[in-house]
């Protein structure tokens, strides 16, 4: 039995405890602030529930085989509603496309009765193709340590495999490459510009998030994604996994081996293993809108984007707006809107927005919303503006560079005993990519 401990309690940290645990480990988690799960934060006004981290699940596989293996299925815990509409895009021209849930197939011919034929065949092909880069990555590169360009090398040793990546290729000039339509080349770069990313700069292996979420579908937590963190926690304590809450921690290191941590005051508390929680909970790079409506939005979905113009790389915003009962009143809405890419007048300062730039934003938000026929204006009970922390070059580092996605934080360190987990290590930032980076990390460290 090995004493491990870990520096934060994140969704991913806490999954690898949960997973630790189970195999006889001593876990304890010390968390910088006084709450588990950072990470997923919710915020409740009144009766309206909003959810300020991830807005939705995807690849629940990950969580069922981890709620499972740890003592009980996830389903016995919460309850998963597949969302039959994945997302309502609205586009600069006016046209709406209620894009489906599950099912590239549904998808794909969706688009060609909303667009045309040739809509059809080029989404089958686009996805034929992610599909390809997620089966070549899937087990070699997003299952398994990486450790830089060099992991390349474990990829499936044939021409055409490495030629699926298309790693000479950014996410735009991929996407243009498949598409006539620029409707279809803004959705296909949707998961980078939604992240405030450039897909211009972006890898091409992004679409695979796009096929991950079309493949697998797209799935809302009754109340809210802060109820999958709650769950784990339960999970984590019954365990027995220790928590430490308001107890900043880091590394401590000695000849290339980790001896424990360090307190904030300089005391050095040992342990076997460290690991290192790589989630900032105030890297926040996007602005976000709360807002308590009165009465129902006609023909809102649970997920809606409205792009003001032909642009790929444009301002868009995005509104959550859950149809769950445990989330808002039965003649009210709650609605989390999101803006990634900061709009002018707006700019950002070294600190994030510029004095009194929230409620300017807030507002330039509202008059785009009622520009594009959603005025929402009269309807507002309850406002809360959480302006971004850091500059939108802040990205995840999966999305700067053509061969970033093999340069990110190992999850398996060069230093004995000192292990990676969370949103800024690999494989990435998404809820399920955390939890499989945790599944790395337990099984290399293995049973007591």
């Amino acid at each position: 039995m090995a004493r491990v401990i870990i520096t934060g309690a994140s969704t991913g940290a806490m999954a690898c405890a949960a997973r630790l645990a189970i195999k006889g480990h001593d876990v304890t988690i010390h968390e910088p602030s006084s709450t588990w799960a950072p990470d997923l934060e919710q915020i409740s006004n009144n009766g309206f529930v909003f959810d300020i981290g991830t807005n939705f699940l995807t690849l629940p596989a990950v969580y069922r085989d981890l709620f499972l293996k740890t003592g009980a299925s996830l389903e016995e815990s919460l309850e998963l509603i597949e969302l039959d509409i994945a997302y309502r895009f609205q586009f600069g021209d006016g046209t709406v496309f209620r894009m489906p849930g599950a099912g590239i197939g549904r998808i794909a011919a969706a688009l060609g009765k909303s667009f045309d034929t040739s809509a059809d065949h080029q989404w089958r092909n686009f996805m034929s193709r992610a599909g390809s880069m997620w089966s070549v990555m899937r087990q070699p590169i997003i299952e398994s340590n990486v450790r830089g360009v060099q992991s390349i090398r474990a990829l499936p040793q044939t021409l055409r495999s490495i030629r699926q990546l298309e790693l000479h290729r950014t996410l735009h000039s991929f996407a243009t490459a498949y598409f006539t339509d620029l409707r279809l080349v803004q959705m296909a770069e949707y998961y980078a510009t939604r992240t405030g990313a450039d897909p211009r700069k972006t890898p091409a292996t992004m679409a695979t998030y796009s096929f991950i979420e079309q493949n697998f579908g797209v799935v809302h937590i009754s109340g809210g994604m802060r109820k999958l963190a709650s769950a784990l926690f339960e999970r984590c304590v019954h365990l027995g996994v220790k928590f430490e809450f308001d107890s900043a921690v880091s590394p401590f290191v000695t000849n290339s081996r980790v001896e424990g941590v360090r307190t904030s005051v300089g005391a050095v508390i040992s342990s076997d293993l460290v690991i290192a929680d790589g989630t900032k909970a105030d890297n926040n790079s996007e602005f976000i809108l709360l807002l308590s409506l009165s009465g129902k939005t006609p023909g809102i979905e649970h997920h809606n984007v409205w792009f003001n113009n032909s642009s790929s790389t444009a301002t868009q915003i995005y509104a959550c707006v859950p149809d769950d009962a445990k989330m808002s009143p039965d003649d009210g809405e709650a609605w989390c809107i999101k803006v990634s890419s900061m709009p002018s007048p707006v700019t950002l300062d070294r600190d994030g927005l510029t004095n009194h730039a929230g409620d300017a934003l807030a507002e330039y938000v509202l008059e785009q919303l009622a520009g594009l026929g959603c005025d929402i204006r009269e309807r507002i009970l309850w406002q809360k503006c959480l302006t971004p922390t850091f500059k939108k070059s802040n990205t995840s580092p999966a999305m700067n560079g053509r061969l970033a996605a093999f340069r990110q934080e190992s999850n398996v360190t060069k230093i004995d005993g000192l292990y990676n987990v969370g949103q800024d290590t690999h494989p990435g930032s998404s809820l399920a990519f955390v939890a499989i980076g945790a599944n790395i990390v337990a099984q290399h460290i293995g049973s007591a």
